[in-house]
């Protein structure tokens, strides 16, 4: 092609950013194939009409694979990249005419350019029962396995030309039945399977895949940090090799779901997974576009006779009757065991129903396992004491009446499910032991290894304690650019925390005698983990309204702050004008408004989501109990191990290779900033009080002067304060 360089595919790979920069053309080859790499600005009208039907690769993956995409791409399928969710370029054929097509006429809109409602429609047919009859017994008409027998037995499989469609609440494990029949199809029985990721990372797919096949634990396998045996890893090498196509593109769409099954040989199952039922601008598959989507779905699953197992993320019957999937399986969490029915909606808007399926879930190992959990006998009942004859002036002390044992409904609030975990404060526990039998009772050398292995465990209990939890968050949501930092290894984002620095001046300055007591907060970011957390993706807000129902962060104008005896809500802030804050930050700065301290602040645009203050909820009230007993028991080695892992939760959640488990640093700002909120609040109840504040600084220290008693206990706990020192201001030997 003349006035256009050709590169090979090593080359085009370490060179791809470069090539893009240039904004020209490049022709890139392997062995017999060539395609033209082609920036945004250079395609047609009509390749830009048709670029949301061809498969998005992110640059950085499509780095890692790109000799696939040039094989793809020369056959006649582009490829489009991206970059942070924008098209950047395309891959496109240059042996075939298709390659630069002349640009549309007004008159002749091209093909893909057509609305995805409008089809093309199949031509008549006249089919005999005996001939539809006998296509049911072919090999190509044969069900496939959902990967758990007792399924398999109520359901019949998942049946060529139906959609399936898993209905589960948000921490059910909905997910993890198309897993298990992805599973099932790619690994066991080598059959092809496309796995159509909406929210979920190829990685997040293959770990769940693999560790449900191999039985190995999930968390440790996700984090790299998975130390497996001989037999284990021979069946997550099987589990490497099966012939499993994820796609976990931006912008999932029914349109590039159905030109991939196009392009995928062999194909035996399509996996989507999920459809959100909560309406997100930034996710196609969800919302008010859910019942088309199904419609859609079941359309593929008929003309290219394939089963389609589907995920939705809601139980509520009126979302599930308007998306009309062929079958629907309910399922439920009920106490230790999940509870899934079936519904075939060939036989009326009810449906037929199978018996009720018992699963056991086994989420450690991403999957679940057929029947019910195996029963304890109960123990044989005590024999009745005898009976008493109560005396006329009451109970005798020594002969009490006998207590009935406490039933479940009468455990205390600390053993409920909605307040600690019991199986993660089990879990710290032994994880203590061991090191230390590990490290022959060195306290030190013990708390130095738990605090190396601090990351990984704290992600597993965070894991742990969401299960079944009424909120499902997104991990790996697209960062917006605001919450990136600036530099390559350092430099800040555009976001405020409201970080505390201040200290009386005018106090400092006075000659008055004052017995000043430095106070500590404890396990500030502990207590911080109480806060209202975004669920999902950031979207963009010009209204200037605050939504109390949503978190983010704000682009506020601050209002002036005239107390020099409180420190500002905002924090130690040296700028003037316009500001980027956080959640916490911004109700907190509405509290003192109404509480009359200044003016409310002034919203100019806002990010946020969906929100709740119960995430962490759990995990801060069972790492809060395990800290309490160490405490009590003078267990240093635990106490320390959970504020490096509550911390470095905290610390490791934004850009950091520490943590693989998660991407969100609009989180780790409202920790952050929360903490710096939950400070203020303390000496702003001190100055309330009477007491004088001298100082307030970072997530902890608060310098008084009076009786701090008559509003905290002394103590560790999250709900006391601990004195550090006392100092004297003022007077002669200042």
């Amino acid at each position: 092609m003349p006035g256009v360089s050709t590169v090979g595919t090593e080359q085009a790979r370490k060179e791809l950013f470069r090539l893009l920069e240039t904004g020209e053309k490049t022709v890139i080859t392997r062995e017999t194939q060539r395609v033209v790499l082609v920036p945004l600005d250079a395609l047609t009208e009509q390749q830009r009409t048709a670029l949301p039907f061809w498969p998005s690769h992110p640059l950085t993956r499509a780095r890692g694979t790109l000799g696939n995409l040039i094989t793809q791409a020369a056959a006649g399928a582009p490829q489009r990249l991206t970059k942070r969710g924008r098209d950047v370029a395309v891959l496109l054929p240059l042996d075939t005419p298709a390659a630069f097509p002349p640009a549309a006429s007004a008159a002749e809109p091209p093909a893909a350019a057509a609305a995805p409602s409008q089809h093309p429609r199949r031509a008549r047919a006249l089919t005999a029962p005996a001939a539809a009859l006998d296509a049911l017994t072919t090999t190509a008409r044969a069900p496939l396995s959902y990967g758990l027998p007792v399924l398999d037995d109520a359901t019949g499989g998942l049946l060529p030309g139906r959609l399936a469609l898993v209905a589960a609440a948000p921490g059910v494990g909905g997910s993890l039945l198309t897993v298990s029949a992805a599973r099932d199809a790619a690994v066991v029985h080598g059959r092809t399977v496309l796995y159509a990721a909406s929210g979920l990372s190829a990685t997040d797919v293959s770990c769940r895949v693999a560790a449900a096949h191999a039985g190995a634990n999930y968390q440790l396998l996700r984090a790299g940090t998975l130390d497996a045996p001989a037999e284990v890893t021979t069946a997550l090498s099987a589990a490497r090799q099966a012939p499993l196509w994820i796609d976990d593109g931006e912008d999932l769409r029914i349109e590039a779901i159905a030109a991939t099954i196009r392009d995928v040989e062999g194909l035996a199952l399509l996996v989507v997974d999920r459809l959100q039922a909560a309406g997100d601008p930034a996710v196609p598959l969800s919302g008010d576009a859910l019942p088309a989507a199904t419609r859609d779905l079941a359309r593929l699953a008929r003309e290219h006779q394939l089963p389609v197992l589907a995920a939705v993320d809601t139980d509520d019957p009126a979302v599930l009757t308007r998306l009309r999937a062929d079958v629907v399986l309910h399922l439920q969490r009920d106490g230790e065991t999940a509870r899934l029915t079936f519904t075939d909606a060939d036989f009326g808007s009810t449906g037929i129903s199978a018996p009720t399926v018992r699963l056991r879930p086994d989420f450690m190992r991403a999957r679940f396992l057929d029947g019910p959990l195996p029963q304890t006998p109960a123990p044989a009942p005590a024999p009745a004491p005898p009976p008493s004859v109560p005396s006329p002036s009451g109970p005798n002390p020594d002969n009490p009446p006998a207590t009935a044992p406490a039933t479940p409904m009468e455990r205390s609030a600390a053993s409920r499910s909605g307040s600690v975990d019991a199986d993660v404060a089990d879990r710290i526990r032994a994880t203590v032991a061991a090191a230390l039998d590990a490290a022959g009772a060195d306290a030190d050398a013990a708390t130095n290894a738990l605090i190396k292995r601090a990351v990984p465990d704290v992600m597993g209990w965070f894991d742990h304690t969401r299960k079944g939890g009424r909120y499902e968050h997104s991990s790996f949501p697209p960062v917006n650019d605001l919450l990136k930092k600036t530099g390559q290894k350092s430099g800040a984002d555009a976001v405020w925390e409201g970080r505390l620095s201040w200290k009386n001046m005018p106090l400092r300055t006075d000659a008055t005698r004052r017995e000043v007591t430095a106070l500590d907060a404890n396990a500030a970011y502990l207590a911080a983990f109480k806060t209202h957390l975004p669920i999902g993706q950031l979207t963009h807000d010009t209204s200037g309204t605050h939504d109390p129902k949503r978190a983010g962060i704000h682009l506020i104008t601050p209002p002036a702050w005239d107390h020099a005896d409180l420190p500002s809500p905002l924090g130690d802030r040296r700028k003037t004008g316009d500001v980027w804050i956080t959640e916490p930050t911004l109700r907190l700065m509405q509290r003192c408004a109404r509480d009359g301290l200044c003016e409310a602040p002034v919203i100019r645009e806002s990010w946020t989501s969906g929100a709740t203050e119960n995430v962490l909820e759990k995990l801060r009230r069972t790492l809060a109990l395990v800290r309490r007993e160490a405490i009590e028991q003078g267990d240093e080695v635990t106490t320390e191990y959970l504020k490096a892992a509550y911390s470095k939760f905290i610390s490791t959640m934004g850009e950091s290779t520490y943590n693989r488990e998660i991407r969100r640093p609009d989180w780790m700002h409202i920790l952050r900033s929360q903490a710096f909120a939950n400070l203020w609040l303390k000496a702003h109840r001190a100055h309330k009080a009477g007491l004088t504040v001298v100082e307030v600084t970072g997530t902890d220290e608060l310098h008084v002067v009076g009786d701090w008693r008559q509003l905290w206990d002394e103590g560790r706990d999250l709900s006391e304060m601990k004195p550090k020192h006392t100092y004297t201001l003022g007077g002669s030997d200042q």
